[in-house]
């Protein structure tokens, strides 16, 4: 039997995003007959048979990611966020702290007995640390190396360390290098990330693949089971802001979307759902006022299940989404999840980016740059679309499970 090793030190832990693109290959590699083990973290080692293959958990020494017991509440060992310890931590390990439980990876008998005939392994990101450890172990057991950038690495880095510190990108720099360099395909989310790693590598192009996030698994009910109404909008916002790019100022949406509220005639509601940070908080506070004093409902809720968001989502009462980029290569899951309901999205993001790009193929997006000024004209093509009845969006297939299920195996295939 085809077996395939996966090195995700997140996988299993609750409200990880990583957790979603991760159990899409392992849903892709059994359907095509593969044997799939998974090495995560935990707080203690163990080993289980799954459905789908095996599980090996590896003891997390600094305790980053625990397994709570059932007797547990969520909240009773969550270890308060400490910005100087988690900024000490990035600068004392290389690539991030995650590498001290990569070490006992490396030499766990466990993992080895997995790779002992096994077709490839695979490295998922953030954090960085996967990809080295994978790749020590793709060495040592002369083992294929497949590398999953969910997001880059040196490119348009998530760290701040390495957007400070030009002796650390330096020295991640190397550590990216050698592992691009050797791993048998890369997988990259967009076009853009593809083309910034080509510039900076030669002869790899063969070997990066965009292979892009993609829909949620549910059935969304067609545009004759969804009843709009013209006379109570509602838009959403769905997830974070600062906590997921630190790039990502809410400030930048909701500039534009004032504008909007400002020149229409009706009254409506804007909906943020998920956990925001304190500084999301204070951004956003200053808007609050001005959206309610212009006759809008401004609400702000905690995160809900998937399953309540996407019911929510397709509910006749949610008229579109918001959508926030700042940033040139990457494209946020959430799109993915708007444009399966083919509902309006109002979305600010840079100019000739990777989602701006995307969204341009789609007729229920409409881009207002984060730059330029936008003309009158460009919010009232948004507001007629959240008020008629008659329009329709689109799902692309190379968004769909099927499509991407195809490029991920076409190279696994070739190894």
């Amino acid at each position: 039997m085809k077996k395939a090793l996966i090195v995700a030190s997140f996988w299993g832990h609750e409200k990880h995003i990583g957790n979603l693109r991760v159990d899409r290959f392992v849903r892709w590699l059994v359907e095509d007959g593969y044997y799939v083990c998974i090495v995560r973290a935990g707080s203690v080692d163990g080993q289980k048979d799954t459905v789908f293959g095996q599980v090996i958990t590896i003891r997390d020494p600094l305790g980053l990611y625990r397994d709570r017991e059932p007797s547990e509440t969520a909240t009773s060992f969550a270890r308060k966020p400490n910005k100087l310890r988690r900024k000490l931590a990035y600068r004392l390990f290389c690539p991030d702290p995650e590498i001290v439980w990569g070490w006992r990876v490396s030499r766990s008998r466990k993992v080895a007995e997995a790779l002992d005939d096994a077709n490839f392994i695979l490295s998922s990101n953030p954090p960085e640390s996967a990809h080295l450890t994978a790749w020590k172990l793709s060495r040592t057991f002369d083992v294929p190396h497949i590398v999953d950038m969910r997001d880059g690495w040196i490119d348009e880095p998530l760290k701040p360390l390495l957007r400070s510190s030009t002796f650390r990108r330096w020295q991640e720099g190397r550590l990216e290098r050698r592992i691009i360099e050797d791993a048998a395909y890369v997988y990259v989310t967009s076009e853009k990330w593809q083309e910034l790693l080509c510039k900076r590598f030669q002869n790899i192009r063969e070997k990066i693949i965009v292979l892009t996030n993609g829909y949620p698994l549910l059935k969304v009910p067609t545009n004759s089971q969804i009843e709009k109404s013209a006379n109570n909008i509602k838009i959403i916002h769905a997830g974070r802001f600062l906590g997921s790019r630190d790039s990502q100022n809410p400030e930048f949406l909701l500039k534009k979307l004032l504008e909007f509220i400002e020149i229409v005639e009706s009254r409506g509601e804007i909906e943020f759902i998920g956990d925001l940070s304190s500084e999301d908080y204070s951004l956003i506070e200053p808007f609050t006022f001005k959206i309610k004093n212009l006759g809008w409902n401004f609400i702000v809720k905690k995160s809900i299940s998937r399953d309540l968001l996407f019911k929510i989502f397709s509910s006749s009462s949610t008229s579109g989404f918001l959508l926030l980029c700042v940033s040139n290569a990457s494209i946020p899951g959430k799109i993915f999840e708007y444009t399966l309901f083919k509902k309006p999205i109002f979305v600010v993001t840079e100019r000739d980016s990777a989602t701006w790009n995307m969204c341009k193929k789609l007729p229920q997006a409409f881009l207002f740059d984060i730059i330029s000024n936008n003309n009158r004209e460009d919010f009232e093509r948004f507001y007629q679309a959240i008020i008629s009845k008659d329009f329709v969006g689109i799902a692309p297939e190379e968004y769909s499970e099927k499509y991407l299920a195809q490029v991920m195996l076409n190279a696994v295939r070739k190894i």
